[in-house]
């Protein structure tokens, strides 16, 4: 059964239909992307799945529950966390402090064990955690809100832009620390403009295009797809 299931999600800012029709599943233990360029409804989708936005219609299942127009901290109750684009930390509290607002919907004793995981994961943020979140890097900043997102120990991840704006040795630290997550036993939604590491990081794909997934398949398969190719990593098949 998948622990995630969208079926026929319509989602509109007013009169202007960002979201048409999708359906999407998935399964326990996967990493399952969604691409697409700037405007397709890659983050309409995960903000409606964590119920900051509301589906005008459609159903959004978990774990065969309903959890359509429920709001965030029930949503996040039930076990679903986002890392959100922008990372959205609060750059006057410390990292710790971050962390811990992470965990509000967990005890005391709960929050300082999954401290101890967070700071496995990313040791940078032991070294830092009585900076203040504005004073790191962007690398750091995503670690974090990272963080922040598995302190509430999800059963399913939302990462949304996980690798926007970061140097190519920061991404591929927050691409191990991903699949580390993902091995640890977490679910994981990524969604992500750079097609490639996004294919090279999932199990599956949805391919979103001005509100509506045209393709769906095995990440290899949608690797090296034409269209893929041609539309979102930049370069000719037979290179």
């Amino acid at each position: 059964m998948a622990i995630l299931k969208l079926t026929d999600v319509h989602i509109s800012y007013g009169n202007i239909k960002a979201v048409k029709g999708i359906n999407l599943e998935i399964n326990k233990g996967e990493i399952v992307t969604l691409i697409g360029s700037n405007g397709a409804g890659k983050t309409t989708t995960m903000n409606t799945i964590t119920g900051l936005l509301k589906p005008f219609k459609g159903k959004i299942e978990f774990k065969g529950r309903d959890i359509t127009g429920k709001n965030t901290s029930e949503i996040v109750k039930l076990g679903i966390s986002l890392a959100p684009e922008g990372r959205q930390v609060f750059p006057r509290m410390t990292v710790i402090e971050n962390l811990e607002l992470g965990g509000y919907t967990r005890t005391k004793s709960q929050i300082i064990e999954t401290l101890g995981e967070v700071f496995d994961l990313f040791p940078r943020l032991r070294e830092r955690k009585y900076q203040e979140a504005g004073t790191l890097s962007g690398g750091e900043q995503q670690m974090l809100a990272i963080g922040r997102a598995m302190m509430a120990r999800p059963e399913l991840l939302l990462l949304d832009e996980p690798s926007m704006g970061l140097a190519p040795i920061i991404v591929e630290l927050v691409l191990k620390a991903i699949k580390k997550i993902n091995k640890l036993g977490t679910t994981i939604l990524l969604v992500e403009q750079n097609a490639r590491m996004a294919l090279m990081t999932a199990d599956r794909g949805y391919l979103l295009e001005t509100g509506k997934i045209v393709m769906a398949a095995n990440a290899d398969i949608l690797l090296h797809s034409d269209k893929i190719i041609k539309a979102y990593l930049g370069e000719n098949k037979e290179d």
